[in-house]
């Protein structure tokens, strides 16, 4: 009789904790799928870049992506001060003509994103910015962390030279 009574305890423990291990699972999935059909009726259609008036009073921000494994079938979309510009996919570049003064570009993909960055255009000059996924080398085993707590910090973006 102990022995089936020992039996039932561990029954109802391991029942209880799968529940519980189950209800977070759920839970955690509801968030995810929140977020991201939230974010997806919240983003701007993606429009082309627009061209200043006058040509001369442009500068160009170009946006080289550096080839990964990870992410490597799907395109980053650039927003600068907020307004989707252009998409970006493993490997290539985009160039985005802005008008003279401080912008602040982001790139997303889903409800994951980049740092921002602050760029000065000037007339005639070209801002070069290069992004990556920090999903590289043993980092790829943290995609869900970085796709669940650590989204603003997903993607990396940096200064390269500027050349005019």
């Amino acid at each position: 009789m102990n022995g089936s009574g020992e039996r039932l305890a561990f029954v109802i423990a391991f029942g209880a904790m799968t529940g519980l291990l189950f209800g977070f699972l759920l839970a955690f999935m509801r968030r995810l799928l929140f977020r991201y059909f939230r974010d997806r009726t919240e983003r701007a259609p993606i429009t082309p870049p627009g061209v200043p008036t006058e040509k001369e009073q442009a500068g160009e921000i170009y946006i080289y992506r550096k080839p990964a494994d990870a992410d490597k079938l799907r395109a980053y979309t650039v927003l600068v001060d907020g307004q989707a510009m252009c998409e970006v996919r493993d490997g290539e570049t985009c160039t985005v003509i802005a008008p003279e003064g401080k912008h602040v570009v982001k790139l997303t993909i889903d409800w994951c994103e980049s740092n921002p960055l602050t760029v000065e255009t000037v007339s005639g000059s070209r801002q070069r910015l290069t992004v990556s996924s920090n999903l590289r080398g043993s980092r790829r085993a943290l995609a869900l962390w970085y796709v669940a707590f650590a989204r603003k910090s997903y993607l990396n973006l940096e200064r390269s030279e500027a050349t005019g």
